[in-house]
């Protein structure tokens, strides 16, 4: 509108931006940390944005290609029960049921070899007991392909507290802090 006057583009009102007119969309990026170091937890997680929490992550050791690991949250492995699958490692695959116990995985990384995971949960801002997540993961050493892996695991959380804190470990819990890292986002905006 060149050459218009401020009064000539009021007539079509007064054009405002809120967040009802530009609302969040599917997710948003809360915290990140690149050097965790041994076993590691995350802290003082938000609640009041949104429903679902994901969490990306690479865990690792510097002792084994063969490391179970395990996770939990708000501080209380006893609070959720959990199954793992897991394909293509040297040793074939494997599946199992965990009841009230943290979440395992196998294997994890070693040394510099790569390790990715990621966590979904959902409800985890609810004040309610309906807490569900599932987590599907990937370990390569490079061209020693027998230790190729694809995991998977799932279950509920047993807790009516929001999820505000999560927590990682192993057995040898010195994991380098050049190879672990975590990244969390909410997604599903709260009504």
């Amino acid at each position: 509108m060149a050459g218009s006057t401020t009064a000539a583009r009021s007539a079509w009102g007064i054009i405002a931006s809120s967040e009802s007119m530009n609302p969040k969309m599917g997710g948003e990026y809360f915290d990140s940390l690149n050097n965790a170091g041994g076993n590691w937890g995350i802290n003082s997680i938000p609640t009041s944005d949104w429903k679902d929490l994901e969490i990306w992550l690479s865990k690792s050791n510097q002792s084994t290609w063969t490391a179970n690991w395990n996770y939990y949250f708000n501080g209380d492995p006893a609070l959720t029960n959990s199954t793992y699958w897991y394909t293509g490692h040297s040793t074939g695959r494997g599946y199992s049921y965990n009841s009230q116990t943290s979440p395992y995985m196998y294997p994890e990384g070693y040394s510099n070899y790569g390790h990715m995971c990621r966590i979904y949960i959902a409800n985890y801002s609810s004040n309610t007991n309906n807490k569900a997540w599932w987590s599907q993961g990937s370990y390569t050493n490079g061209t020693a392909t027998s230790y190729g892996t694809l995991q998977f695991n799932s279950g509920v959380i047993n807790t009516t507290s929001p999820i505000t804190t999560f927590y990682t470990s192993d057995s040898y819990g010195n994991g380098s802090s050049n190879y672990q890292a975590w990244t969390i986002l909410g997604r599903g905006i709260k009504p």
